[in-house]
């Protein structure tokens, strides 16, 4: 929440996410408002509209060249979304983000964002909320779904890292002759994709399908994570088959393993039968 510096009130808004990087915002947005290229898209037709009307066409011209050229770069582009607040009525929300390149990890390296941040925070505080990570759960958790795609067949794997558990080793034991080379490995905190972090991984394809074995786990950070985000590490895996015959039959038995004694839970599960549910135990 949000504090007044002199007064030591609350501003009136009680519930309220501040992160320039993002992190914790994802934990109050449940789906982001619009992709990248619908927003500019909106954008870019409401400018060309006004050169259509003759309404200030030179600068309307000039905000749709930065919006095309803009769009022809979406591949290094970003949102962070910073800041998400209850304002005006109950129940209504208000998020600011900002879409800036990949390489910015945090609004404040925005200087036009960075100097606002800066001129907020010398007049509010904002409370952090901690969590207790004593109360977050305490297991690892392995989600295995055998998703469906128009034109390729993928089994997403979600790995939930929630106590000291050394290593995580799960078995796909699908037929080699349909498995695709091609696994896509990413780090997750909550919603926010870590693309570089140091936590040793390797994904084996042989006579006893897909291997994933994920090593390196550090317990003191996953206690940090526990205690700032109130949840633990996320890793998920993309594997990918030539074909869907026999693969959910083969994936029902699919193992998990980990280097220490923990409480494992989660489900194997496939779009194809949503009512067949295999638990993991």
């Amino acid at each position: 929440y949000e504090v007044n510096k002199k007064t030591g009130l609350n501003t009136g808004l009680f519930r309220y996410v501040f992160d320039p990087e993002g992190i914790q915002t994802s934990r109050a947005i449940s789906e982001e408002p619009q992709s990248i290229r619908a927003m500019l898209e909106r954008e870019l037709g409401i400018y060309q509209g006004d050169i259509a009307k003759g309404y200030k066409p030179e600068e309307a011209q000039e905000k749709v060249n930065i919006l095309t050229e803009t769009l022809n770069q979406l591949e290094d582009l970003h949102i962070i979304w910073y800041v998400v607040k209850e304002v005006g009525q109950q129940h209504g929300w208000h998020v600011d983000g900002v879409i800036t390149t990949t390489d910015v990890t945090n609004v404040k390296e925005i200087p036009e964002i960075g100097d606002e941040i800066e001129k907020e925070q010398e007049t509010s505080q904002f409370e952090e909320t901690h969590f207790d990570a004593d109360k977050v759960a305490d297991n690892v958790e392995v989600d295995i779904h055998l998703q469906e795609h128009k034109d390729w067949n993928e089994i997403k794997t979600s790995v939930h890292i929630r106590t000291d558990a050394e290593s995580v080793t799960i078995n796909l034991p699908l037929p080699p002759e349909y498995i695709v080379e091609q696994d896509d490995f990413a780090v997750r905190i909550f919603n926010y994709y870590y693309k570089e972090f140091e936590l040793t991984h390797e994904i084996t394809h042989d006579e006893h399908g897909i291997t994933i074995s994920i090593t390196g786990i550090d317990p003191t950070f996953i206690q940090q994570l526990k205690g700032k985000f109130g949840d633990g590490l996320t890793v998920e895996i993309h594997s990918y088959t030539t074909q869907l015959e026999t693969i959910w039959e083969a994936l029902k038995n699919s193992t998990v393993t980990t280097g220490k004694p923990c409480t494992l839970k989660g489900q194997i599960t496939s779009a194809y039968a949503p009512e067949d549910i295999v638990p993991i135990e």
